[in-house]
């Protein structure tokens, strides 16, 4: 897959072309972007934020654990991506669904599908005070608490990051991705 070799590219420009690459790779004209093609965006982004993030714990050679509730198609698309990127060693990944909030013991990353919305505050609450990166395409996903909201535009996808909701979590992510994204729950002086 063209997504992983260009995210497993220098730290500074790897997300960079990621999603330039992503966003000429496949015709995003509004209308045209098929579910497939925007799963598939979905979780190359979710590998990027996964690439992008230091977790306290960290250190270990063991595979990131996330969990994708409710959505089976992003998360079979994220199995395509961490097949792809188990073989080239970095970062590990281990793709597992979850539908109830149970499932949620030691994660490093949660995907709330958007047909959990009802149950969205549950889930970020079951994962508050952990280093947990909680990442969603729910609308206003990252102004309700989340951390990394995917927004899909009329002709491209981008993101929120809610800076707080991560630092509260301790999690670091790195100056690139904030950069990309929009960042919210910043004080300003």
């Amino acid at each position: 897959m063209h997504l992983i070799r260009l995210a497993g590219r220098q730290l500074g420009i790897g997300i960079m072309l990621c999603t330039s690459a992503m966003a000429s790779a496949t015709p995003i004209q509004a209308g045209t972007l098929t579910r497939a093609s925007q799963d598939a965006l979905e979780a190359a982004y979710i590998y990027n934020f996964i690439r992008f993030t230091s977790w306290p714990d960290e250190g270990d050679d063991a595979p990131a654990t996330v969990l994708v509730a409710g959505d089976d198609r992003v998360r079979a698309a994220m199995q395509k991506i961490a097949a792809e990127a188990n073989r080239s060693g970095y970062p590990r990944l281990r793709i597992d669904p979850c539908v109830r909030l149970s499932c949620l013991a030691r994660p490093q990353v949660v995907f709330i599908g958007s047909d959990q919305e009802p149950h969205l505050q549950q889930w970020l609450d079951k994962a508050g005070g952990q280093p947990v990166l909680t990442v969603s395409d729910i609308p206003g996903f990252a102004d309700r608490g989340g951390m990394i909201e995917i927004v899909r535009h009329r002709n491209h996808l981008s993101f929120r990051i809610n800076r707080q909701a991560i630092e509260a979590a301790k999690l670091y992510v790195s100056a690139q991705l904030l950069q990309l994204g929009e960042v919210i729950g910043e004080e300003h002086p």
